[in-house]
């Protein structure tokens, strides 16, 4: 773990050698980098920022924004699924099936005891 901060610390100050003014600019891939590491090892924002010699809200900025993006990856690449309609049966739970089940069993032995009735 010690290796890989001081190797982002390294690229931090490679990537900002020539930049003037005071604000710091991060290629995409060391953002990816940074919160792939702070991910593994399940790091607090606050805490990789202290490790890294990066702002806290800033790392909480790129995992917000990695967290976005990885969602619309996921959902563009799920099909769409058909908006479902109302039934118009009711939701039957199990116990008011096997009433009706038994209920249209007695009917059935009703109606055959008649034609037998009918037949003899």
């Amino acid at each position: 773990m010690n290796n890989e901060i001081i190797k982002f610390k390294n690229r931090i100050i490679e990537e900002n050698i020539n930049t003037t003014g005071t604000r710091r600019k991060f290629s995409p891939q060391l953002k990816e980098d940074i919160i792939s590491f702070v991910n593994h090892y399940k790091l607090s924002s606050a805490n990789a920022a202290q490790l890294i010699g990066i702002g806290n809200t800033t790392i909480e900025k790129w995992r917000r924004s990695h967290k976005k993006q990885f969602r619309k990856v996921n959902v563009s690449q799920t099909p769409k699924e058909s908006p479902k309609k109302k039934s118009k049966i009711p939701h039957l739970n199990p116990v008011m099936l096997n009433q009706i089940v038994l209920i249209v069993l007695l009917a059935l032995q009703i109606i055959e005891r008649l034609f037998v009735h009918l037949i003899s």
